[in-house]
């Protein structure tokens, strides 16, 4: 299945030059998401809802990868 927004997403992160770059927690639980590296991502995302609890695109994400995880209600 195919997430249009993350994809989006990772090619915008991808097209950021400059390899001494540091990505936030929500940059790094996006590229985690789309590697399908759920686990991590879910933690990055939570460290990046935590520095930005009102952000809605990052809760939005963070309940992608609990779903993906079964953990959602």
């Amino acid at each position: 299945m195919k997430r249009p927004a993350i994809i989006l997403i990772f090619a915008t992160l991808s097209s950021v030059s400059g390899a001494a770059q540091t990505l936030s927690p929500y940059q790094q639980g996006l590229m985690a998401l789309q590697q399908n590296r759920t686990d991590e991502a879910l933690e990055a995302l939570t460290a990046a809802e935590k520095e930005n609890p009102r952000d809605a695109a990052i809760r939005n994400f963070r309940v992608i990868a609990l779903a993906q995880l079964g953990r959602c209600d």
